[in-house]
Formats: C-alpha cells, structure tokens, sequence
C-alpha cells in the first residue's frame, strides 16, 4: 500500500521478541525476589519441633519449600524454581542428594537431632532462588501472544489510516478530473465567444481607421485654434505664479511678525512672573494671616486696575476678620471633601479661599466671571 510505513511494519516485527525476552526476565527477577522473600518465612517453620528433636532440619526445610512452591500457580503454568539452602560453612540442607532413613524417636536420638538441628541454626542458613521461565508455556506463550496482538493492533490502525487515506486521495483525484473537465468546457466556450469578439473587434477597427482619417483632418484644422489656446493658458499660468510669489511674500512676513509677538509674549511672561513674585512678598508682608496661592496671584495681575483695588480691599477684610467677609456659595472638590469658599467683588470678580487652621486661610484662585471655568476646574483637581 503506498501509504502502509515499512518503518511502522519493521518495528512491529522485531519490537515484540524484544519485549517478550526483556518481559521473560524482568517476570524472572521479580518471581525471585518474590518467592525469595516468601521462603525466607516459611521455610524454617516449626522452630520448636526442630529444638525439640521431634524432625531434622533438613526435612523441615525440604518439606516447607515444597508445599510453598506447589502452591504457587506460575510455576505450573511453565516456571521452574532452583532454591539452594546452605549454612553458613557450606552444608547443603537443600536440595538434598539423597534421601534419609527415618530414626527411631527416643530420647537420645531426639537429643541428637536437636543438638544438630540448634547447631546448624546457629551457624545461619544462606537462601538462594533463581527462577526459569521456560519458553514455549502456558506464562510464556501467553506473553507473547500480547505482544503480537499489540504488534497486530498497530498495524490494523495504520494499516486502516493508509486505506482511508488511499481512499481520499483516490476521491480527490475524481474530483480534480471532474473539475478540470468542467473547466475545459468553460475554456471552449470562452474560446468560441473570443473568436467572435475577435471578428467584431476587426470589423470595428476597420470602422476606427476610416474614423481616425477623419479625425486627422479636423486635427489638422483645430491644430491653430489649440496653439491660441496654448499661448493664453501660458499667460494665466504666469498671472498665477505671480500670486503665488506675493502670497509667499505675505506667508514670509507674517511669520515675522509671529516671532516677534513670540518674544514680546516671552518677554511680557519674564515680566509677569516678576511682577508676581513682587506681589508674593508685598502680600505675605501686609497681610499675616493669610497665604496666596502662585493661581491667585496670576488672576490677581490679570485683573484691570478698577477691579485690583477691590479685590486687594477683599483680600484685607479675610485677613482682618474673615467672618464678615460675605460667602456666595460652597464648592466641593472631586479629590477630597474640603470646603473651598466662594465671594464676588466688583460685581464680574471672583475669589475662592478655604480655611486651613482656625486662624489661617488661603486664598486659592481669583479671577472673573469670564474665567470662572477654569477656575472651578482647577479647584476639583486640588
């Protein structure tokens, strides 16, 4: 199958005796631990029967390991279990190469056999386990077939992947014919309305060379009229360039006369801070009580010469007794809920003031009702 992978397939077959040999082992290794760790607390079950003489260790041991291992269903179905017991000189208690005749059980046979039996104890016993899975069983079979049933699963769902694939571009390839047939028809019908476009397009260029013939005698006949028409063009067109020229020229000197209402205004502002860093020291000097914001004092210096008296009058009664100073309304800010105090003078003008201690106040903004705005805007953002 073209989009069947060979990679996929190659894996498939040799991926699963790997995994069947490395799963045989890791099976063995942990039987052995396993059956290590089972034996080791049976195996010398029935202490006091061996302390008391009443059984050989050997028989003991050979007798625990066998019932353990009977019991245990994996070795039936193909496993084999090497067990070894020793002590710790040597002896071999397990397995044994032959078989003891059984004693007599009197007292001195069974103060024999305990003192052996509590010896060989005493020395230690060493317990060896090695597991063999045998191929070709039940367990191992079973393993494998797993495995090649995983292998198998694998390459149906990539063998099912390719086939619709297949599938699709074979359905697409039948779409792209049926399309590209339909587009050739379009194209030959095209191709015969563009030969009948190219017929009427000869016979009207036929049409357009009689016409053109024509037209270049009346060309040849209007060619005097355009020159006039050319020269008087030229001549507007010089009227406009003059315009232009002065109108650059005006362009030029009222630039001029911006620069220099630029520094006269630069000139005025050095003389208006002056003026009112003057105003700051005579204020503080005559009046004690009271502090002028840097807004006041630019309201105050704006302010005709009429209106400076009464305000300054205003500004003198706060000082003196700011209790008989007559308030308009109360105005909140948005920033925080202090009370800032509004008072007219001169009829147009405009004072605000807040009271910051018992007897301080300060003079925040004055101004008229022209700039009655800007100065409640800018007493929100106090």
């Amino acid at each position: 199958m073209k989009h069947f992978p060979f990679t996929i397939t190659l894996l498939c077959m040799l991926v699963p005796p790997f995994l069947y040999i490395f799963s045989v082992q890791l099976l063995e290794r942990f039987l052995e631990e396993k059956y290590t760790h089972g034996l080791e607390n049976v195996y010398t079950l029935g202490s006091t029967d061996l302390l008391e003489g009443r059984v050989r260790l050997e028989d003991a041991i050979q007798r625990n390991i066998h019932v353990y291992l009977k019991k245990q269903i994996l070795l039936r179905w193909g496993g084999k279990a090497l067990v070894t017991v020793t002590t710790k000189g040597g002896t071999l208690l397990y397995p044994r190469g032959y078989e003891s005749e059984p004693m007599g059980l009197n007292e001195a046979n069974q103060f024999e056999i305990a003192r052996e039996n509590y010896k060989l104890l005493t020395e230690g016993l060493n317990l060896s386990v090695e597991v063999q899975l045998e191929h070709n069983r039940l367990l191992t079979n079973l393993i494998l077939v797993v495995y090649l049933l995983l292998a198998a699963s694998v390459l149906q769902h990539f063998y099912r992947a390719g086939l619709k694939k297949t599938r699709q571009e074979e359905l697409e390839t039948v779409n792209m014919i049926a399309g590209l047939s339909r587009k050739e028809q379009q194209l030959t019908r095209s191709l015969e309305n563009l030969k009948k476009e190219r017929h009427q397009l000869t016979s009207s260029l036929v049409k357009l060379q009689s016409e053109l013939e024509k037209e270049k005698v009346k060309a040849s006949n209007t060619e005097d009229e355009m020159i006039e028409e050319l020269s008087i063009l030229e001549e507007k067109l010089q009227e406009n360039l003059d315009q232009q020229r002065d109108q650059q020229d005006e362009i030029t000197q009222l630039k001029e006369q911006i620069d220099a209402f630029d520094r006269e205004k630069q000139q005025l502002d050095k003389q208006k801070v002056r003026l009112a860093d003057n105003l700051a020291k005579r204020f503080s000097t005559l009046y004690k009580h009271l502090s002028i914001h840097e807004r006041a004092l630019r309201g105050y210096l704006d302010l005709p010469e009429e209106m400076k008296i009464k305000a300054e009058e205003l500004i003198h009664q706060l000082d003196r007794d700011s209790q008989k100073v007559i308030v308009k309304r109360k105005v909140f800010g948005k920033k925080n809920r202090e009370t800032v105090f509004e008072t007219k003078f001169a009829y147009k003008g405009r004072l605000y003031f807040r009271k910051i201690h018992q007897n301080r106040i300060e003079v925040l903004s004055v101004g008229t009702k022209h700039t009655q705005h800007k100065d409640l805007v800018f007493l929100d953002n106090l």
